[in-house]
């Protein structure tokens, strides 16, 4: 007599390899994927990190220059019997050391320089010449300079900065800095002071022979300028007298940052007053190519 009715054996069935490979396969694609997400989040972690890292040193370096900046107004205003600034008189520089840093203060007197707009033609074609810059570059330049004083229809200076006759590709690397060394815009004058620039461009100039260079070479009274020497009057149209405008370039030891601020020392000194502040990033190299 049977109790329990016939109970059908059941197997318990084994996936096949193909079910076998489809979830490998399915478990590596979700391990890669969890893998790139990983990589994703700590790749993006990193440079958030490195973008921190990198406002922060340019924080660091336009404060450096900011510093340098208001200790170089101080130089001009009144005389630091603490820490005098003490430029060389072949480069015109010095260093001045903040938190741990040092900054390469370059001061340029800019009656020293050619006025695009209204200097002598003479001075402008021998300044030019002289900067040793690629052929086609000072072609360039000079034409442009050309055109603007042609154009000029009014008493309003045409060229508003010494950068604007620059191709674009120049004016981030040594060309932008020869030809801001040599010309100006903000003296407005004819001529140039002669005290105020290194005596072997004072050579050059077409007007200056051996007897003019000698006197202006020689030592003098302190309180006597070259044009009150009546052997000069007929320099004077191309020859002026000192103004008290200057160009400061800071340039920090170790960064890429330059700033470049042109002041005016008013009448009523010790004040100073910003013609124009800027702050450039100067390339290793020109970006014109050949």
């Amino acid at each position: 007599m049977k109790i329990f009715g016939d109970v059908e054996k059941q197997s318990l069935k084994t996936p096949s390899n193909a079910d076998g490979g489809f979830v490998l396969v399915l478990a590596l694609v979700v391990l890669a994927v969890f893998a790139s997400l990983v990589t994703l989040i700590i790749s993006g972690s990193s440079s958030t990190a490195r973008l921190a890292r990198l406002a922060e040193d340019e924080a660091h370096e336009r404060a450096l220059l900011q510093a340098a900046a208001v200790r170089s107004f101080y130089g001009l205003m009144a005389e630091d019997t603490f820490e005098p600034l003490t430029f060389d008189p072949e480069t015109m520089d010095d260093q001045w050391s903040f938190d741990s840093r040092t900054v390469r203060i370059i001061f340029e007197p800019e009656a020293g320089k050619a006025d695009l707009n209204a200097a002598d033609s003479r001075i402008i074609d021998t300044f030019l010449s002289d900067t040793a810059l690629p052929a086609e570059i000072v072609s360039i330049v000079g034409r442009r300079i050309a055109e603007a004083r042609a154009d000029r229809a009014s008493e309003r200076p045409s060229i508003s900065s010494v950068m604007a006759m620059l191709p674009f590709c120049a004016r981030l690397g040594v060309v932008a800095t020869v030809m801001e060394q040599r010309f100006t815009v903000f003296t407005r004058s004819r001529g140039i002071d002669p005290q105020a620039m290194p005596v072997d461009r004072l050579r050059r100039l077409p007007f200056i022979g051996d007897a003019e260079y000698r006197i202006l070479t020689t030592p003098g009274p302190a309180h006597r300028l070259p044009l009150d020497d009546r052997r000069l009057r007929h320099l004077r149209e191309v020859l002026s007298d000192p103004q008290p405008i200057y160009t400061l370039r800071l340039t920090p030891e170790a960064g890429g940052i330059e700033r470049v601020i042109s002041v005016q020392l008013t009448v009523d000194r010790p004040h100073v007053r910003v013609i124009s502040d800027r702050q450039v990033v100067r390339a290793g190299g020109d970006l014109c190519e050949d």
